[in-house]
């Protein structure tokens, strides 16, 4: 088989193949469903409060005042919340990388290498704010401010990526459902994943073109164009696993 005969495959694979729904009169293989989507849903909710969190624990915490967001989702690690903050990213990583992992299919590969890319994200650091008074991590202190930042952000746009596949094929797998999902049809489904794998890669569009073209933007946009950016992404990525999972609610 050629190499795109085993992508085809793959992809084919990725759209086709859902959790096994037949007999859910069986309490054990209901149990083992609910659970397997109620992960699902606790991811969708770490993404969406991993923003709002960041930003209202480091407003609250000593020093820390309303009305001040910094320049990246990134640079809460110099925060009062880098606990919360590589903690949320370091569950969303295990929980992608252990995620349907004896499927040998394009999906799992996807959340395979998204699960891996966000853990050198939580454990490589970006740079350090300009003017802050934190002092270098080890890692930091053993190859260099530069290459872990390199790593940091290089995995950040692989994990972007690939969860912009990752939601493509969701949308994908909802189109090809028989049966309606509550009141909404398959196709409203496909919609909605697809919509958030759009906005993703919108958002890094923005960013690119901010960051080696010319777009004109407001100030304050300027400054936080990388934070926008994350919380963009996150959020569209939270937002199609939480309605990915949110199927528990009709068992």
């Amino acid at each position: 088989m050629t190499a795109l005969a085993t992508l085809k495959a793959s992809w084919h694979g990725a759209t086709t193949n859902p959790p096994d729904r037949s007999n859910l009169n069986d309490p054990n293989r209901r149990r083992y469903l609910k659970s397997f989507l109620l992960l699902r849903v606790l991811i969708g909710a770490i993404g969406i409060a991993l923003p709002i969190l960041t930003y209202l624990g480091t407003a609250l915490l000593p020093g820390g005042h309303f009305g001040t967001v910094r320049g990246s989702l990134s640079s809460y690690y110099y925060s009062g919340m880098r606990e919360f903050f590589t903690c949320a990213l370091a569950i969303t990583g295990v929980f992608l990388m252990t995620y349907k992992a004896f499927q040998r299919e394009l999906e799992n590969y996807l959340t395979l290498l998204a699960g891996f890319a966000i853990v050198l994200v939580a454990f490589f650091p970006t740079d350090r704010p300009s003017g802050t008074d934190v002092g270098p991590t080890a890692l930091q202190d053993a190859f260099g401010e530069t290459a872990v930042a390199t790593v940091h952000f290089v995995s950040a746009i692989i994990f972007i990526a690939a969860l912009a596949v990752i939601s493509y094929c969701f949308g994908e797998r909802e189109g090809k459902r028989a049966v309606r999902r509550g009141h909404r049809s398959p196709e409203f489904w496909k919609t909605l994943h697809h919509s958030c794998a759009g906005a993703i890669a919108v958002a890094g569009i923005f960013y690119a073109a901010r960051k080696f073209g010319h777009l004109p933007c407001g100030s304050w946009i300027n400054a936080h164009d990388l934070w926008l950016t994350e919380v963009v992404a996150v959020a569209a990525f939270a937002t199609s696993w939480l309605f990915k999972g949110s199927e528990i609610a009709q068992l």
